[in-house]
């Protein structure tokens, strides 16, 4: 491995300097990822930016990283969350139906995730994850009156997640803000327009935390030129050849106790073009959960079905929800959070095998019968 990334012949990349980062925050790019090498070794990936490489800011640049020829460059960097919301009545898996017009993976179902930002720290794949993750799936509460078994006068607003760590919760705030979205179109929903009301948004703050999944593994982030000391963090980490892409994913549970899932609105928060959101389908996925005697989460595993859909901040029919495909980060987070070995197709099947369509409901899937079919079709990971 040489101590820098070849230097590519094409003006679509840019040297990776303190002056190149700067004027991309200042130009206000939408992400910047550079070339890095990677490699997996003692049950370690480990991440090495050269001390000169490149970075990419367009969409032109991201293609010419992602078809490198050369096979020890990969991209960096990319994360997303998983977000897990447990309601008063179930708990749910929040995904996203990515568009036709996808760079990657059009149509598939994914969760929270996306490219690293030129106001990203490299070296903190955790707040990346944790950022792209809760700007992509906006979440906000409305109460109903007269419901049981909560408290009166709660609040309603724009759910912000608090870890009550500082770094952490100042990316949420961020994350939730929307100030890169037009508030003013008409697929945006009104609980999330703050921008008549900026200077009080109207955020309710509740409890996070992050779920260590089965598989997580430990990921080491090196600046070859010593300019940063390196990073060890432990999360999900998805290597997808086809993209060169290396994904760092996490799984964030999110505290909405007090809330029937019927009171939670869901809303893509991904843009296009002049601010407007892409307003993507947000599936809820059934998530079987055990608790510790003090109400702590014991352990998770994703279920099979769709228990609610929306679009543009709306219910819609989940029972029509199809499954076509899935991106690497999802296959590998199922396989994270489950504890099982799966391929995309196997997912799929899983995914779609237990829906009646003669009456748009699915066959309850316990978690013994989610264990049965694990058994009995998926070898098991190395714990």
């Amino acid at each position: 491995m040489s101590e820098s990334g070849e230097r590519s012949k094409t003006t679509e990349l840019e040297p990776h300097t303190p002056e190149g980062v700067a004027a991309a925050k200042k130009e206000k790019k939408d992400f910047m990822i550079v070339r890095a090498f990677w490699e997996f070794i003692g049950g370690i990936h480990r991440v090495i930016i050269p001390s000169k490489t490149e970075m990419a800011t367009s969409r032109q640049g991201r293609r010419v990283i992602e078809n490198d020829p050369n096979p020890e460059l990969w991209r960096w960097a990319a994360g997303g969350t998983l977000v897990i919301v447990h309601c008063k009545d179930r708990s749910v898996a929040v995904l996203l139906q990515r568009d036709m017009g996808a760079p990657s993976y059009p149509g598939a179902w994914t969760m929270g995730s996306g490219l690293s930002s030129p106001d990203d720290d490299l070296s903190d794949p955790t707040r990346i994850a944790v950022r792209e993750g809760f700007e992509e799936i906006r979440i906000a509460v409305q109460p109903k009156k007269n419901r049981r078994g909560v408290p009166k006068n709660r609040d309603s607003g724009i759910v912000q997640p608090v870890f009550g760590d500082a770094a952490l919760d100042n990316t949420t705030a961020y994350a939730t803000s929307g100030s890169e979205m037009d508030m003013s179109h008409p697929d945006v929903p009104d609980i999330f327009n703050t921008r008549m009301d900026f200077e009080r948004e109207r955020k309710v703050r509740v409890g996070a935390s992050f779920y260590k999944a089965h598989g997580e593994e430990t990921l080491e982030v090196t600046h070859a030129d010593g300019s940063r000391p390196t990073t060890s963090q432990s999360g999900t980490v998805a290597v997808d050849p086809k993209t060169r892409g290396i994904d760092f994913l996490k799984v964030v549970e999110v505290d909405l106790s007090e809330y029937y899932l019927d009171e939670v609105t869901f809303f893509d928060g991904e843009v296009g073009e002049g601010g407007k959101p892409l307003n993507r389908t947000v599936g809820c996925l059934e998530v079987h959960r055990t608790k510790n005697s003090d109400g702590s989460t014991q352990s998770l595993a994703l279920g099979s079905r769709f228990v609610r859909a929306q679009k543009g901040g709306k219910d819609i029919d989940h029972s029509q929800l199809k499954v076509e495909s899935v991106t690497p980060t999802l296959l590998k987070m199922f396989e994270s959070v489950n504890g099982v070995s799966l391929d995309p197709e196997k997912l799929r099947a899983f995914l779609t095998g237990v829906v009646h369509a003669d009456s748009g409901h699915s066959a309850p899937l316990t978690l013994n019968r989610l264990t049965q079919f694990v058994l009995a079709s998926l070898p098991r990971l190395k714990r």
